[in-house]
């Protein structure tokens, strides 16, 4: 499949997951997404976590569809090299600290001297400028100044990181949600443009049905409450999770038809009129806690067959993954010369999954090909 990015270079300076996955996004919709590396470590997501064939799980993931040229950019001539792929790219993403591309003697306007209609993406912790610009952090660090791990936990007590990097993962699908409109901008006006993505303005600032309540009420000056007390965090008993015989069971029960559901099979016709009283939710809490605790999960879903209710049986990345829904919609593909299977994007297009069809680059693996084409040596 043609992807709508087909003719479309990016250069890629970045490290680590967040730009890798700006750019793995980029590649799956057709992009030649060339990966700038160093002579030395190179993009040390290479190294990271699981290693298959001497490279990273995480890397043959998200460095799919990519090339790989090795530079250096304090060596007068691979400068020339560089400075002819920018004269020839339509998008550079980079991740380095605020300042960093300048200090190498590349700041914007030397870039927009290069390519005037380049759109440039800069992924930082914080952005280009602000108290914050320089300070260094990582997904743990932004979620306790976002204030949202603040927030996660029971009541009264500690809070609870998430076992993800949820700030990479959302400032990469930001990263190229701005970036990748601005190319219509730059082929009908000849302009370029500079996308500031900080990472913890993604966790920070970005509406969710998580973030919401957390956010919003304070922003009007209303009170949220403690960490487990507001309504999606613990704080009402029909947003939770139980434990049965056998695991445990997730249930959203928000709406009246999933409340007036809920109310027939647990029998709770006489808290019918307390579903949001902050004064019922104890009550409501146990009664549900004691009818899913004498139950296996294959009783639970029998008792709620046939009836309008958001119950879900929690199940294992590796269940969900070889799970019927999960097969259907082809979430894992194996039809790769890649050593790891390949992870899906999370959407179709008129049916069809874009996907970066070539295993992830090894360091510099293109340098040759990539500056022949550009006729140099």
């Amino acid at each position: 499949m043609n992807g709508p990015l087909e003719g479309v270079r990016v250069l890629d300076l970045t490290r680590l997951l967040p730009g890798n996955y700006c750019t793995l996004v980029m590649a799956a919709l057709g992009a030649d997404v060339i990966k700038v590396e160093d002579h030395g470590a190179g993009d040390y997501i290479r190294r990271y976590g699981t290693q298959v064939e001497g490279t990273g799980v995480i890397d043959h993931q998200v460095n799919r569809g990519k090339r790989s040229i090795c530079l250096d950019l304090k060596d007068g001539r691979e400068r020339g090299h560089f400075e002819a792929l920018v004269a020839t790219s339509n998008i550079l993403v980079e991740s380095f600290r605020p300042g960093t591309l300048a200090k190498l003697g590349y700041p914007v306007e030397r870039l927009h001297e290069l390519r005037p209609d380049l759109v440039i993406a800069s992924i930082s912790g914080f952005g280009n400028d602000g108290p914050l610009a320089s300070a260094h952090a990582h997904d743990l660090n932004f979620m306790a100044l976002s204030g949202l791990l603040d927030r996660l936990g029971e009541v009264g007590g500690d809070p609870q990181p998430l076992p993800i990097p949820l700030a990479d993962l959302l400032g990469g699908m930001v990263s190229a949600t701005f970036t990748i409109p601005y190319l219509r901008r730059a082929e009908a006006t000849g302009q370029g443009a500079v996308i500031d993505a900080p990472l913890f303005e993604a966790l920070a600032l970005m509406p969710s049905s998580l973030l919401a309540e957390i956010v919003a009420a304070p922003v009007t000056g209303a009170a949220v409450g403690g960490r487990g007390e507001f309504k999606l965090g613990a704080g009402l008993a029909t947003y939770a999770v139980y434990p049965a015989k056998d695991g445990h069971v997730a249930l959203v029960a928000q709406e009246p038809h999933f409340w007036d559901g809920l109310v027939e099979v647990v029998g709770l016709h006489d808290l019918s009129a307390g579903q949001r009283d902050p004064a019922a939710q104890d009550e409501i809490r146990a009664r549900l806690t004691a009818f899913f605790g004498v139950r296996t999960k294959a009783e639970i879903e029998a008792a709620f067959a046939g009836r309008p209710a958001c119950i879900s049986l929690l199940q294992s990345y590796e269940e969900m993954l070889a799970g019927p829904h999960a097969v259907a919609r082809g979430y894992l593909r194996t039809d790769t010369d890649a050593p790891v299977p390949e992870l899906a994007l999370p959407v179709t297009v008129d049916g069809v999954r874009p996907r970066a069809t070539t295993r992830s680059p090894g360091q510099g693996e293109h340098t040759a090909e990539i500056l022949a084409e550009l006729g140099r040596t």
